[in-house]
Order: structure tokens, then C-alpha cells, then sequence
């Protein structure tokens, strides 16, 4: 194995070409023939010829000696840049980030836009999630989960992004003066629901107790742009979650809102807890909590 600190003198020596040019280039204080010993014993290490001597004080690496210079130069080159940015805690990187796909669409865009102009450092991996935000933050398989939680762990932490609105969505062109939801917009019109045992189908049964209706069920679907495409046929009527009634909506539907507070949903970003600041999240959460103000 190499010994770093060798590393050092071979480096400086390469890049000056003369051993007395590396003294003095040196991050710390060294003599002249305290770089030719670093030198000597990594040749010796190697069991090869790094330089050759083509003056009286000039070098010039061997072809091994190339070798290992296109190997350790760049980092070395690279290493005052990156211990500046880590001491300021100002580097970027990857951030991992798992979302719904409702908050995808009506929420992450504008915010994930404003990251990159103020951070093009920061490359950001989008993943549509699909439950079990707790496991895979624990598990550190993502960074940071946009989301609903019913209850936010004590090991997470958590800062509200936005509100999801509770909509019945039916069958029909959008009325310039539109009045609040009545039953009697959906009589007789079956209830397309989400996919059994899902937190979404639980909350649309809990909507539809709250709204004192017990229509059949007609068609299942497992996302709320299928259940909307569906209602703008005229195949039913439904509840979704959403941050506004026109993104909830498509042509030839309209949305209700829900004005009840029970029907109204945080939807947050969650982290792990940690006493070491990291700036890749924190500048992630500055720029989405800037975009979610920005939709209100």
C-alpha cells in the first residue's frame, strides 16, 4: 500500500519539474532534501524509476512515473477547492428524493426548478413513491420524502410544505359561477374509487361518510389522473387530493372542494434527524419551501 504523505513530494516534483521548485510549493514547510527522501522511498516502494534527471535541476517523469501523475493529480489538484467547500459546508452532490405522484405534478416542479438555478451543483434523483417513506429514509435509500404522514415519527424530522385540498370531482363543463358541492350533483352517478386497502381508498370512504353518501362502486383505479380521466368521461364521480382545483380537474370535469379541516391534509418534507448540517437538504427544503409558497 502507498503512503500518502509520499504521494505529496512525488506530486509537487512532477508538477514543478525540479526538486528545489517543490520545497517550495509545498502546503507545509520542507526541505529540499526532505522531497527527494518522500521520492525516493515510494520508488523504492514501487520497486521502479519515477523521474530521470535531464539537468542539473530538472526532472522528468519515466513512463511509471506518468502513470501514477495521471492518477493522483487530479485529486490532489482538486483537494483545496473541495476542503474550502466542505469547511464553508457548501458543496453539492447527489440528494435522493422521493415524492407522490400528485406532489410530482403540483408541487415539486417549481420548487425543484428554483434549486437548480440557485444550486446547479446539486444533481437531484426524482423517484415516484409508492408507501414506506419510514423504511426508506431509515434505511438510507433516499435523502428526503415529500409526503402525507398521518403521524411523523420521532426519528424524522419534518416541515410542512404546502396543504392538500379534498375535491369531489363530477362529470361536466366548469361553471363560470360555480356554488359549493350538494348531493344532488351526483345522484345516481357510481363512485370510482382507489384500489383497495391503500391510504387514498381509505381517505375517499372517510370523505364519503363525512359527506353522508353511500354510492356503488363502479371502477377502481390506482392514480388520481386515471380517476379524474375516468369522471371526465362520465363514467362516475370521485374524491381526490389536490393543491388546487385546477390541476385536479381535467376538461370535462369539475372539482368541489371540501371545506372541513378534517379534510385537509399537510403534505411535508421529511428527513432523518441528524446533529451534522447537510447542505445538499438544506438548500433542497429552502427551495421548496420557496416554491410552495409561490403556488398559494
Amino acid at each position: 500500500m502507498i503512503q500518502l504523505d509520499r504521494l505529496l513530494g512525488f506530486y509537487w516534483v512532477a508538477e514543478t519539474g525540479s526538486y528545489s521548485r517543490a520545497a517550495r510549493r509545498f502546503p507545509y514547510p520542507i526541505t529540499q532534501p526532505g522531497v527527494h527522501q518522500q521520492v525516493r522511498r515510494l520508488a523504492d516502494e514501487l520497486g521502479v524509476q519515477l523521474f530521470e534527471r535531464v539537468g542539473h535541476d530538472t526532472m522528468r517523469l519515466t513512463a511509471a512515473g506518468q502513470r501514477l501523475h495521471d492518477l493522483v493529480a487530479p485529486f490532489l489538484r482538486a483537494l483545496p477547492q473541495v476542503e474550502a467547500s466542505i469547511r464553508s459546508l457548501s458543496f453539492g452532490g447527489r440528494l435522493r428524493l422521493h415524492s407522490s405522484p400528485l406532489l410530482i405534478r403540483e408541487l415539486l416542479p417549481r420548487g425543484l426548478a428554483q434549486l437548480r438555478r440557485a444550486r446547479p451543483d446539486i444533481r437531484v434523483e426524482l423517484y415516484e413513491l409508492d408507501g414506506g417513506a419510514e423504511e426508506l429514509l431509515r434505511t438510507h435509500q433516499t435523502d428526503l420524502v415529500v409526503e402525507f404522514l398521518p403521524q411523523v415519527p420521532e426519528d424524522l424530522a419534518s416541515m410542512v410544505l404546502t396543504t392538500i385540498s379534498t375535491y369531489v370531482i363530477v362529470p361536466g363543463p366548469v361553471r363560470p359561477r360555480r356554488r359549493a358541492f350538494r348531493r344532488k350533483l351526483v345522484e345516481g352517478l357510481p363512485f370510482i374509487a382507489y384500489h383497495e386497502g391503500t391510504l387514498e381508498a381509505q381517505l375517499q370512504l372517510e370523505a364519503l361518510q363525512f359527506l353522508g353518501i353511500e354510492p356503488p362502486i363502479g371502477m377502481r383505479a390506482g392514480a388520481a389522473e386515471s380517476i379524474a380521466a375516468l369522471v371526465a368521461a362520465g363514467l362516475g364521480f370521485s374524491i381526490v387530493g389536490g393543491i388546487s382545483s385546477e390541476t385536479v380537474a381535467p376538461p370535462g370535469a369539475q372539482a368541489y372542494r371540501i371545506d372541513h379541516t378534517d379534510a385537509q391534509f399537510p403534505a411535508s418534507a421529511l428527513w432523518r434527524r441528524s446533529s451534522a448540517p447537510d447542505p445538499l437538504l438544506e438548500a433542497a427544503l429552502q427551495a421548496l419551501s420557496g416554491g410552495a409558497r409561490a403556488i398559494r
